[in-house]
């Protein structure tokens, strides 16, 4: 007996929907407490629930990456049938929530109160970082920082949360109330904001100085025309080696670090926190 097996092949354009199981989509950030400072690795679990419960959980970690304290990778579904592939999988623009908890305490951080948010694109991405705490006047700002600028306002100006505006400068040193909290920085104390400052250039080599705050991440970025601005790798050594394009904050303390310029001094610096 003689068998043939004929195989046929095609080519054809790729098709753009995704069969279930579909590429995850990540949901990244970094978690704060009311005070808005990072929390640190083992300190807490994220866990995601959607429409049917729980989804998917894991651990504050630092280690995801710069900036960063937390990433989820949410398994989708490419909705190619009626049911989903299984229980805890997840359709685009399904709404969702996610609790921190330490403990056996659960939060429902600030960004989770009032509109839900929906999941992203099937293999995307999205930031969203989650502070911990109750914002009742829904300004971004946590009560419990806000309650202690009320108690140490020297004028005695604020008097109740309405008080405190994300906007307003209340030490006159060119930060927002909403960038005080963001940096860590006192929004009482015009001495205690987040700046950058070139002390000295030479053979090529800038040393800059700002103060760093445990738990927040530092970058800095450069220019030549007030337009254009790109990370810029900087160096806690002098010579310049071993340059990065972040740093991890480990106390207060002021750092000094050196960028390259080579032989232009036409070049401008800004610094950037989160």
């Amino acid at each position: 007996m003689k068998i043939s097996l004929l195989l046929l092949m095609t080519l054809a354009a790729p098709i753009a929907k995704a069969f279930p199981p579909a590429p995850h989509h990540t949901l990244y950030g970094v978690v704060k407490n009311e005070q808005g400072m990072p929390l640190s690795s083992g300190d807490a679990i994220v866990i995601l629930s959607g429409p049917d419960g729980e989804v998917i959980r894991g651990p504050v970690d630092t280690s995801v990456g710069s900036g960063l304290n937390y990433a989820l990778r949410v398994p989708t579904d490419g909705a190619r049938t009626s049911k989903l592939y299984t229980a805890t999988a997840m359709l685009p623009a399904s709404p969702f929530t996610i609790r921190v908890v330490i403990g056996n305490q659960s939060y429902l951080p600030i960004q989770m109160q009032g509109a839900l948010p929906v999941l992203g694109e099937i293999a995307g991405s999205t930031r969203l970082n989650l502070t911990l705490g109750v914002d009742s006047d829904g300004d971004g700002l946590p009560d419990s920082w806000e309650k202690d600028l009320i108690d140490f306002d020297p004028n005695d100006d604020l008097g109740s949360l309405a008080d405190v505006k994300p906007g307003d400068d209340s030490d006159g040193d060119g930060m927002s109330n909403l960038s005080e909290y963001i940096a860590g920085t006192y929004a009482f104390d015009r001495s205690d904001s987040l700046k950058l400052e070139v002390k000295k250039i030479t053979e090529g080599m800038a040393r800059l100085e700002f103060v760093t705050i445990p738990g927040r991440t530092y970058r800095i970025k450069s220019s030549r025309d007030f337009e254009t601005w790109q990370d810029q790798p900087f160096s806690t050594q002098a010579t310049g080696k071993d340059a990065a394009a972040h740093l991890l904050g480990d106390q207060v303390t002021s750092l000094n670090v050196y960028v390259e310029v080579g032989e232009s001094r036409d070049t401008f610096f800004k610094l950037h926190v989160e």
